[in-house]
């Protein structure tokens, strides 16, 4: 976990806790067996709506493993390298890869390799299709 996920996590908690100090009469109230369904569905909707606010943060952290195959400029196989990536659109990942050869940094491949030929795979992504990226 992250220094920002742990300061989101702290303002959830404090939001949660003020919430419930604000509300803490209508809990008084019903102990006293004078329900205020008012403030019980306010607070509980609250909580409800900061934990979906959790949960929807947790799950948008995906990672896809990016598999990547090498082709000379004749056709011929040379090599294949894989990475992961949290990127979530294919044309994000697909200019990821665009970015990592113009700098020479491919996985598989020595640094400051020749052109190659790409053909990216990601066969996790829900979206997935093979694409080529051409010299």
């Amino acid at each position: 976990m992250d220094n920002d996920d742990i300061q989101w996590n702290d303002a959830i908690n404090r939001t949660i806790s003020m919430a419930k100090d604000q509300l803490r009469p209508c809990f008084a109230a019903e102990h006293n067996l004078k329900l205020d369904n008012c403030c019980k569905i306010q607070l509980q909707t609250l909580i409800n709506r900061l934990e979906k606010m959790t949960i929807k943060e947790e799950e948008e952290e995906v990672v896809y493993t990016v598999k990547l195959t090498y082709f000379k400029p004749k056709g011929k196989y040379y090599s294949d390298g894989e990475y992961k990536t949290k990127k979530e659109a294919l044309f994000d990942i697909w200019s990821e890869v665009r970015e990592m050869r113009m700098d020479g940094r491919l996985p598989g491949l020595i640094p400051g390799h020749s052109p190659f030929t790409i053909s990216v795979d990601v066969l996790d992504h829900p979206h997935a299709h093979p694409h080529l990226i051409v010299y």
